[in-house]
């Protein structure tokens, strides 16, 4: 099991008493799971710093976290990189199921970097029939990164919402 750094968890932790906040029966989010499935340690930082520094990509309530346990990097590379409509469909399943007390309706989708053709950031969303996925220029900043990660932002789009 990896564990989060301190930095990310405090993050997360924020970020679940921001939902616990939030008015009751206003949908919050949208919650987004982030993913690299690459070992390129420089998208990490780039998409990791800006999270830590509490960058909403234009949406106030925006949640980001990583990975659960529950989902496996394998199934996201099925689904996202290898494009298997049998993972895309447990991906989904799995995307709808709580993640703590206070992300009980689920997320709304999954942002994935990968490098497998070239490199890219995929989305998956549970208010998209397909998956979305937009090319990296080679010599992107990491403001570039950011932006293309936020032009991927799912809706909300949990069930019962």
């Amino acid at each position: 099991m990896k564990l989060l750094s301190p930095s990310r968890l405090l993050v997360v932790l924020f970020s679940l008493l921001l939902i616990a906040s939030a008015q009751a029966g206003a949908p919050g989010g949208p919650y987004v799971i982030w993913v690299n499935l690459s070992e390129n340690a420089g998208v990490e930082k780039a998409i990791g710093s800006r999270i830590d520094a509490y960058s909403d990509c234009d949406h106030p309530a925006l949640v980001v976290v990583p990975l659960p346990d529950e989902i496996s990097k394998d199934l996201v590379k099925s689904a996202i990189v290898e494009k298997n409509r049998q993972s895309l469909t447990i991906l989904k399943t799995k995307l709808k199921k709580p993640y703590s007390s206070l992300i009980s309706d689920g997320f709304d989708g999954l942002i994935a970097y990968d490098e497998t053709s070239a490199p890219r950031f995929s989305a998956a969303a549970l208010a998209w029939p397909k998956i979305i996925s937009e090319k990296l220029a080679h010599n992107a900043s990491a403001k570039d990164q950011w932006e293309l990660f936020c032009s991927l932002i799912p809706p909300v789009g949990r069930s019962g919402l």
